[in-house]
């Protein structure tokens, strides 16, 4: 099925990595870094991974939206994950 992404059925997805993130710091009696940001970066990739199918199955026309308000906040942090992955490999 085509057309524009329904953000009603990419939102409980958004809530649940937040929670995930939440559960994992939650969770943890004494807050190890290391530990810590591999859960989380396990967490993040499964959410990049999930968002890249969406986009790949949803897909994007190359048109244009005319309407002011491109950004989601899904579509915000996916771009930020992709930056600060490209900025660590370089690095």
């Amino acid at each position: 099925m085509s057309g524009p992404p329904n953000p009603d059925t990419n939102t409980p997805q958004l809530f649940t990595v937040t929670d995930r993130l939440w559960d994992i710091t939650n969770d943890m009696h004494m807050l190890e870094e290391l530990e810590w940001s591999e859960k989380a970066r396990e967490t993040l990739k499964d959410f990049e991974k999930s968002l890249v199918k969406a986009i790949k199955q949803d897909g994007w026309d190359g048109v244009e939206s005319n309407e002011p308000k491109q950004w989601t906040f899904a579509g915000a942090l996916f771009y930020s994950i992709i930056l600060i992955t490209t900025i660590g490999e370089s690095a």
